[in-house]
């Protein structure tokens, strides 16, 4: 391993080809001059899905039986020659900086900081901006997932953490932030200036619908592999979003309440002005 080297981690299953093409092609065209591009076909069925892959160039493809994203990625990193590893959705792609700039911000922190993810803009069925803070840590993360999959880390803190979990209830990025950081200690910040490009699809509505059972599933499942210490730090930042909300809610209550007992005065008159207009018109 060259001591610059980046690996872009590539997981594709059934994706649209145009889309692997761009995302393959927006990893080869980074302007930090040592990448590599591992893709791992992670049991792909579809056939235009297979033919472009068998098309890609330039970059290392691996197969494997569909065992789910986490187990592709892992797969990726473990063939990957770099030392620093950024995972990278078959259907997303980077601005041709992003490399270079979460590269120079992760070398430049020091060893406290675990990863760098970048700024994220939407495009698909949605566009816009993920709203995203500029530092994380295990206790923020612990209460909900704030950091986007693809982020710059160092190959030998996957080893240490034990790489990504392979379940199918929750998401395999925010378990590998909560064992990393968990762990390891540190944190993870944002650069800025670093663009990410990420596709939203109708799945994407899925996984935000079924975000309550993902997240109950996920500190289980990080609950299994943490320090005793950690899993209850887990488990009172989870109490303390839960507290959050009921305490939202109870303000919400009660300014609704105290809105209905000033309007009821006025709902005679409203409903008098209502009928007075039917009469006019009809």
């Amino acid at each position: 391993m060259t001591d610059r080297l980046v690996s872009i981690v590539i997981p594709c299953f059934n994706d649209e080809p145009e889309h692997l093409i761009s995302s393959v092609r927006s990893a080869q065209n980074q302007t930090h001059p040592h990448t590599e591009v591992v893709v791992v076909n992670d049991g792909s069925t579809r056939t235009e899905t297979i033919a472009a892959l068998r098309q890609l160039e330039g970059a290392k493809v691996l197969h494997q039986d569909n065992r789910g994203p986490g187990a592709a990625l892992n797969l990726g990193i473990e063939a990957a020659s770099g030392q620093y590893i950024l995972p990278l959705g078959a259907d997303d792609t980077l601005d041709d900086r992003l490399v270079e700039l979460t590269y120079r911000r992760l070398v430049c922190e020091g060893p406290q900081v675990m990863g760098v993810y970048p700024r994220v803009e939407f495009f698909g069925l949605r566009e816009g901006t993920m709203n995203a803070p500029p530092s994380v840590d295990f206790r923020e993360l612990a209460v909900r997932n704030k950091v986007v999959a693809t982020t710059l880390y160092r190959k030998s803190d996957w080893m240490r953490a034990g790489g990504y979990g392979s379940f199918d209830d929750c998401s395999e990025d925010w378990y590998f932030w909560l064992i990393l950081t968990g762990r390891l200690g540190g944190r993870l910040v944002q650069e800025p200036e670093a663009v990410f490009h990420y596709r939203i699809r109708p799945s994407s509505r899925n996984l935000i619908n079924r975000g309550v059972d993902r997240k109950e599933a996920c500190r289980r499942h990080a609950a299994a592999a943490l320090p005793p210490d950690r899993v209850m730090e887990l488990y009172l930042a989870a109490a303390r979003e839960a507290d959050e909300a009921i305490a939202d809610a109870d303000r919400y209550g009660s300014y609704v309440a105290s809105w209905r007992h000033r309007l009821r005065y006025l709902l005679p008159a409203y409903k008098g002005a209502r009928d007075l207009k039917r009469r006019l018109m009809a």
